[in-house]
């Protein structure tokens, strides 16, 4: 009943009966008694089919909100929900790692709090990048954050908020967050791609995210793509992430600038080549430097094997495109697309659409604030007392 009400917005006694199967009676009561708990509220009157208006309840959004968050390598964004998914508040901080990441990630919860002075949360979502385990929110290893093993990151963010806390990969909280409130939202069989400081892959099927057997699927940027290549944080050489993610594209024009390799990237940064990032890169090809332009093409050539690779594999209805790099538009994405058409089976890369998230940097904050609205519309994520006649609601 919530997860039609939640689905389907403001609905009436009959369109819960007829959707459910329940009795109406029973749906009647349970209706009243998630009134009286706070979770739904009584709408305007809908529109008579014949008799009289019929009562219409929705989610109530003053009941709590859902706070997600997502620690990136360089900023930690966090952001508010009520229970109706809408979107009430936002937070953005630098990202302070290694034994200081969770008091940088709870101080940039409490800013958010003391802004929209709400306390009552139902819980916080954490995304972020490393091997981790979802059921104990540990912090398995995360090397991009200082080496970080077996953090009990969900134990101290609970303990100091008071509140369920859950954690998952930033690329399939991102994945949730298409799901969600995205372009996935019809969708079943889609892929999520996070191409920023590192490569992610968000894989949803029939549904639901595919975690894999020891929550490792989706590591999309430890495919080997130049075997020759440098040496990656996992310790392979020529992973995908370390040829083509946005540090990646930064440290290939950091390298050949101080080479003395000549680009308007120099002037762009007044001299300071530790200021380049893959946007200036971007920028600057989109502008006509050759330098930039070559590492973006070679960048984009090795992005296509990996992209080939999973549209061979999966055979996809959708790709999603998120992350830092997707935000650069076409000068990205032309080269990428011209070298699918060599790397990728001619059948599963016509039937797949590739299209760029609409939801910009905060994706991987919305995302997170899924895994606790999801927990909550759970047939168990919301325990009531017996209704008016002993039935179970």
């Amino acid at each position: 009943m919530l997860n039609f009400i939640r689905r389907m917005g403001p609905s009436s006694v009959p369109q819960v009966t007829a959707a459910t199967g329940l009795d109406r009676k029973v749906v009647t009561s349970v209706l009243r008694q998630l009134d009286r708990e706070g979770l739904v509220r009584q709408k305007e009157l809908g529109a008579s089919t014949g008799g009289r208006r019929p009562r219409l309840f929705e989610l109530d959004p003053q009941f709590g909100i859902a706070v997600g968050v997502d620690i990136g390598l360089t900023h930690t964004r966090a952001v508010a929900v009520n229970i109706k998914g809408e979107l009430i508040g936002g937070q953005t901080t630098e990202t302070v790692t290694g034994e200081r990441l969770i008091e940088g990630a709870i101080e940039t919860i409490e800013m958010l709090l003391t802004k929209l002075r709400i306390t009552r949360m139902l819980g916080i979502g954490v995304a972020m990048a490393g091997l981790l385990d979802p059921e104990r929110t540990l912090v398995i290893f995360s090397p991009k954050f200082g080496n970080l093993k077996n953090l009990p990151l969900g134990k101290i963010i609970g303990e100091r908020f008071g509140v369920p806390v859950y954690l998952e990969d930033n690329a399939r909280a991102m994945a949730l967050g298409e799901k969600e409130f995205g372009l996935a939202r019809e969708t079943d069989n889609f892929l999520c791609v996070n191409l920023a400081t590192g490569i992610g892959l968000g894989i949803v099927i029939n549904g639901q995210l595919y975690r894999g057997a020891s929550n490792c699927a989706g590591e999309l940027g430890h495919i080997v793509v130049e075997p020759a290549g440098p040496r990656c944080v996992c310790g392979n050489y020529g992973c995908l992430e370390v040829m083509a993610s946005g540090l990646a594209i930064a440290r290939q024009a950091q390298d050949a600038l101080q080479q003395g390799v000549a680009s308007s990237m120099r002037e762009m940064v007044k001299g300071r080549l530790e200021n380049i990032t893959a946007k200036t890169v971007c920028q600057a090809a989109k502008a006509g430097d050759k330098l930039a332009f070559t590492i973006i093409e070679k960048a984009a050539d090795y992005l296509a094997v990996g992209l080939a690779a999973v549209i061979n594999l999966f055979n996809p209805e959708v790709i999603i495109l998120a992350g830092g790099l997707s935000l650069a538009g076409d000068v990205i994405w032309e080269p990428i697309n011209r070298r699918l058409k060599v790397h990728a089976l001619e059948m599963p890369l016509s039937k797949v659409t590739i299209v760029f998230s609409e939801l910009g940097e905060l994706l991987g904050a919305l995302g997170a604030t899924t895994l606790v609205l999801n927990r909550i519309f759970e047939p168990t994520g919301l325990v009531l007392p017996k209704g008016e006649k002993g039935e179970i609601v």
